[in-house]
């Protein structure tokens, strides 16, 4: 990416030879190699060559470099391909370094110029106050295997002198700047810096332009050809970036990225689990299918919650009966299930006049819940900072980021404006937190400026109000019962009638199988 960004800005042409911007590099047969050879892995330089530099050398850059620099390469540079395990993150972060204007290594390059115009936290080179902040890798012992081995291979070469993958826990490696291999983020942030190069974010412009992006991601190695370090197997390079073929294979034609022990692992979980509940759903004929996996904990069944306690205020424990079989039908989970009753349960939306503020949001019933779920429900939100409140589209951090909001202010407009500029997964921590205080204080207390504003509120205000007329009826069953189906579908049939009456309005529209637009709906008030 950085080297990318270099392109874009006229410091690099990946036609051009090395030696134009590091003419040191044009030793011992390597001065026809061009950006494009290093950036493709043909560069000849996979390894470093009977080195005998010390571990402490390894992570001094310049006694790297000038290794490198007289270095034989195995191979004509350009005739072949093998994976630069190492030695890639040094030739392209210095080939950086000597185009930047500022003279920025490598690591300071993407903190300055990738990192903070997309808000991620992406460290080659960890500043020491963030030690504290790794996770340490914790290697099984078939991974152990793969990487100690005791041939004198050339993939045995490229990992050199950290064959052992516990080397990367020491801090003194975690600070230094080894591009290939001792980059430090997080799951989001590396989210955010893949999404800028296909558009816009939130906080800023996408990173390379289409034309760029193109050059980046497009092979530069031919058909077939075997790679001359990793086991001859057919890997496929564009400028940085592994690109969809055989080797490179997750999601479908077009991705590119590159494989690793950790993304790939993570990949391949998420394929698995999606084919998996995609199977399920499509051979089931259960209605209540949904992911019942600690990783499909999602948000979205949290969203939908509040017309369940509407239509069976009367009795509670319908209500949580109704609304565990709704999220049962995408969101299983049960962190999802336990969310979804500790919020009915505990009064959260059934507030009972005359308690405090204080009182409705710590009322809970203390069960054996799930563990994130119980530390929700016990109060954690209240002393947690700003920073320490993710809006995720998790249902835990949801469910605290929408309490947090609540608890800490004391009107509509003030907890709504600090729910959703949070940001992330905004708009459903926005409905998901718009249920408490909607309950709490009543619609009068919603800015009248912001109902005025919202689309079909017309027929947002039927549909509740069909909803809250059927309660009577459901009543009889008694709290102890669950409602019977055919009552049960009064819901449906209630909301089904509204959106008959508005089709049999739009007539002409309804053809086209949409809803009017919302300046429509209104004129026809």
């Amino acid at each position: 990416m950085a080297i990318a960004l270099c392109v874009q800005r006229g410091l690099l042409n990946y036609t051009d030879k090395v030696i134009k911007y590091w003419p040191e590099y044009g030793q011992s047969d390597k001065e026809n190699t061009t950006v494009a050879d290093i950036m493709s892995h043909r560069a000849g330089l996979p390894a470093l060559r009977n080195s005998n530099l010390s571990t402490h050398e390894y992570l001094d850059w310049y006694s790297v470099i000038h290794k490198l620099e007289k270095q034989k390469p195995y191979w004509v540079p350009g005739t072949q391909h093998g994976y630069h395990a190492y030695t890639y993150g040094w030739l392209a972060g210095e080939l950086v370094r000597r185009v930047d204007i500022k003279k920025r290594t490598l690591g300071q390059f993407i903190r300055d110029e990738i990192a903070k115009p997309t808000q991620s936290e992406f460290y080659i080179g960890l500043p020491e106050n963030n030690e504290n902040r790794v996770s340490p890798i914790v290697t099984k012992v078939i991974e152990k295997q793969m990487f100690n081995v005791t041939t004198n291979s050339l993939f045995q070469q490229t990992l050199l002198p950290f064959s052992e993958l516990d080397g990367f826990n020491d801090p003194i490696v975690h600070q230094a700047e080894i591009p290939a291999a001792n980059g430090i983020t997080n799951a989001r942030s590396i989210a955010r810096i893949y999404a800028s190069l296909i558009g816009d974010l939130d906080v800023s412009k996408r990173l390379l332009n289409a034309e760029i992006l193109k050059q980046a991601t497009k092979s530069n190695t031919p058909e077939n050809e075997p790679d001359q370090v990793l086991m001859q197997i057919s890997t496929i390079f564009g400028m940085g970036f592994m690109t969809y073929g055989s080797v490179f294979n997750i999601i479908g034609p077009g991705t590119f990225g590159h494989n690793g022990m950790t993304v790939r692992t993570a990949l391949n979980r998420f394929v698995s689990h999606y084919d998996q509940a995609k199977s399920d759903i499509l051979s089931s004929t259960d209605a209540y299918c949904g992911s019942t996996i600690s990783h499909a904990s999602g948000n979205g069944s949290l969203m939908r919650l509040a017309p369940v306690p509407l239509l069976y205020h009367p009795a509670p424990l319908n209500a949580i009966h109704e609304a565990i079989n709704s999220f049962k039908t995408t969101n299983a989970s049960q962190q999802c299930l336990d969310s979804c009753r500790e919020l009915l349960n505990s009064d959260q939306l059934y507030v009972p006049a005359g308690l405090s503020h204080d009182y409705w949001t710590t009322t809970t019933t203390i069960s054996l819940l799930e563990p994130p779920v119980l530390a929700v429900m016990t109060g954690s939100y209240k002393h947690h900072n700003p920073h320490e409140i993710r809006a995720s589209g998790f249902v835990i951090e949801t469910m605290e980021a929408a309490l947090w909001a609540f608890y800490h202010t004391n009107s509509f407009e003030e907890s709504a404006l600090k729910a959703v500029n949070l940001g992330n997964d905004a708009d459903t921590v926005g409905s998901v937190y718009g249920m408490l205080p909607g309950a709490y204080y009543g619609i009068n207390a919603i800015p009248i400026e912001w109902r005025e504003k919202c689309s079909f509120q017309g027929l947002v205000q039927t549909i509740a109000d069909e909803i809250l007329t059927q309660p009577q009826q459901l009543a009889e069953t008694g709290e102890k019962k669950v409602a019977p189906s055919n009552q049960t579908s009064l819901l449906y049939r209630s909301v089904l009638k509204v959106y008959n009456e508005l089709a049999a309005f739009y007539s002409g529209t309804i053809k086209r199988r949409v809803l009017p637009c919302p300046k429509q709906y209104k004129s026809s008030q």
